[in-house]
């Protein structure tokens, strides 16, 4: 069933920046930036195997990531038309939509004794270092869905892997894909609910208060503290319900700490939630579960940690129901450029970029408010990766105009 094609119409580009989280949190563990650049006439919907496309990426990205130490990993993904030859009588040609993805890395590149086999299981270099199976099974995945996979190498100076692999594309028929889409957004806590308390243990400042932020403005009390050795001190006198601690800070103490933590903790029913910067088997992990009740990869995935603070607590949340034609979402997410926000002052714009490393949704929406109304589009744009949570790409818009 592995290699068996199952052709479905799906969101692509929810499927690309789900891939880029999931990977990211790997290349954040080594400080590579990913950087990705999808062309505005990629359409939104496409007709493909979805699981099939997901692990291609996956795949490939974690290869790049894995041989590289410093520099950064890009995605480009375009569209080209391509001649291709009718096989009934080889006479006749029609132009075809192709999708092209390249993933480029600057690591150490492939030596030349293994580049024409490098498509293969478990192919090894004169240094040691191998491809394992991540190329040879996205190989089989693209000649599955019509398609080819070429690699150049080295890329520049020496150093570098270009992975580019292409399919044909399908466009889904008119009925086949959703015109309206829904957001289930959560706006607070349920009314008639209890007062949860909450305590982030985070060292990284700007983690912290991200966190601290999005708990509050759903409605949770929250305290948060730099340092591990301040745990035990909160929970005796303030009794919190649940702990979001940053799992290195736990692998700092002993062992005979975290059983006391535990032990502690589970006489009062207070849940612990460790962040993880990547989730790797590991002698340390051992230790981690014997102390946390969940661990999850860090940066969080919001609403996966919605959803296990409810499950734990039996938490009630509030929602919003949000619609927004598809159209509009796909003019939205391709858009919206750094060049867009020079419409604001460079004040407004140093504001902007403030409230995102914070993670202040609150304010980002009162900067919003003071965008002119004959920007719409511009107001759209920002309100939606508000409400997504999506700080990182405003971060990033804002830091190439300040």
């Amino acid at each position: 069933r592995f290699f068996q094609q199952t052709l479905t119409t799906f969101n692509f580009k929810i499927l690309v920046n789900s891939v880029i989280e999931i990977i990211g949190l790997k290349a954040q563990g080594k400080n590579l930036p990913i950087t990705l650049y999808i062309a505005p006439e990629i359409p939104q919907y496409i007709k493909a195997d979805e699981n099939k496309l997901q692990q291609i990426l996956v795949n490939l990205l974690d290869n790049a990531i894995k041989f590289t130490d410093e520099g950064e990993i890009f995605l480009r993904i375009i569209q080209k038309n391509q001649n291709l030859m009718v096989e009934d009588d080889g006479a006749e040609s029609h132009l075809s939509p192709w999708l092209y993805f390249e993933v480029e890395d600057t690591g150490m590149g492939i030596p030349p004794e293994i580049q024409d086999k490098v498509l293969e299981p478990f192919v090894r270099g004169t240094t040691g270092r191998g491809t394992g199976l991540g190329l040879s099974i996205a190989n089989k995945l693209v000649e599955l869905m019509g398609g080819r996979i070429e690699i150049l190498s080295p890329v520049n100076q020496a150093q570098g892997t270009l992975v580019r692999f292409y399919f044909p594309l399908i466009l889904p028929e008119p009925h086949e894909t959703p015109q309206i889409e829904e957001i289930k957004q959560i706006i607070g806590l349920a009314s008639g609910q209890p007062t949860y308390r909450l305590l982030v243990v985070e060292e990284q400042s700007d983690q912290r208060q991200l966190l601290t932020t999005l708990l509050t403005d759903v409605g949770f009390q929250v305290q948060e503290i730099s340092s591990g050795k301040e745990v035990l001190e909160i929970w005796f006198d303030w009794r919190p319900h649940l702990i979001l601690i940053n799992t290195q800070m736990l692998l700092i103490d002993t062992y005979e700490s975290l059983k006391q933590i535990k032990q502690l903790t589970h006489t009062h029913g207070t849940i612990i939630i460790g962040l993880r910067d990547y989730q790797v088997e590991s002698p340390e992990t051992e230790h981690l579960t014997a102390v946390c009740d969940e661990i999850l990869p860090k940066p969080c995935d919001l609403d996966l940690l919605f959803h296990k603070i409810a499950n734990y607590l039996k938490v009630d949340y509030q929602y919003e129901i949000v619609k927004s034609p598809a159209q509009v979402q796909n003019i939205l997410r391709t858009s919206l450029q750094a060049s867009s926000l020079q419409v604001m002052s460079p004040e407004w714009i140093r504001e902007v970029y403030q409230a995102s490393s914070e993670g202040h949704s609150q304010e980002l929406y009162r900067l919003i408010e003071k965008i002119p109304q004959e920007n719409s589009s511009l107001i759209l744009s920002m309100t939606e990766l508000v409400n997504h949570f999506n700080f990182r790409q405003i971060r990033k818009l804002s830091s190439n105009n300040h």
